[in-house]
């Protein structure tokens, strides 16, 4: 199933605005609501109360003669969904006793042909723990949750706290059996779906002359002591 279905008022805009009506009938739970009759001159007002209403289904009494081309209803169509990605996941992180598996649905076996070959690989995984709207909104944090760390960007940082929750890890390969990689360790829960594998590639996967903020080797150092004190 996908990741997340929503309903998008753009859709009932489109229709509103792309379609010469002769009638607009919106059916919610508690009735039908009817903003005009009549050719349709939905104002701003009109349009704010419909949206605020749960709408079951929108049925649209047309003119004759207001049908637009199928290639034109295509192009607009798309122009209304060229902002939104939908991404499928491939499989699920599981955690069965002390091993970690990245099992795959079946359809997607065939794609981990050659696969064996790699020691590492990079696993896109998906944040679902935080696909919360308030969540996807905050767009500065603590880097690793601690208030030493200076309020930074979400884009120069990896926290789960993010617009797209997109994660990604390198794991190492254990074994591949069937539609299932065996993978050392990955900083992800049970039942976290998966939405893309990669292989490592070393000398392309690093930067000789790569550099960080010093916040990051000031919160190492933290870190290295703290473990060094228990």
């Amino acid at each position: 199933m996908p990741l997340k279905i929503l309903w998008r008022p753009q859709y009932l805009q489109y229709l509103l605005t792309r379609f010469r009506h002769d009638l607009l009938l919106v059916v919610t739970p508690g009735g039908r609501f009817t903003p005009t009759g009549g050719p349709l001159r939905c104002e701003t007002n009109q349009m704010e109360a419909i949206m605020r209403i749960p709408v079951v289904v929108v049925v649209l009494v047309l003119s004759v003669t207001c049908f637009p081309s199928p290639a034109s209803f295509a192009d607009e169509a798309s122009a209304i969904e060229e902002k939104y990605l939908a991404m499928q996941p491939i499989g699920q992180v599981r955690k069965p006793e002390d091993r970690t598996l990245i099992v795959l649905d079946e359809d997607y076996q065939p794609g981990l042909l050659g696969l064996d070959g790699f020691s590492h690989i990079h696993v896109f995984w998906w944040f679902d723990r935080n696909d919360t709207p308030e969540k996807r909104q905050v767009l500065q944090v603590h880097p690793m949750g601690d208030p030493e760390n200076p309020l930074t960007g979400v884009f120069a940082t990896r926290s789960p706290m993010r617009p797209n929750l997109i994660a990604v890890t390198l794991c190492k390969i254990a074994s591949i059996r069937d539609n299932v990689v065996e993978v050392e360790k990955i900083d992800a829960f049970d039942g976290t779906p998966v939405l893309d594998i990669k292989p490592f590639l070393p000398g392309h996967d690093s930067a000789s002359d790569a550099t960080v903020p010093d916040w990051v080797e000031k919160a190492r150092e933290r870190r290295r002591a703290k473990r060094e004190s228990e």
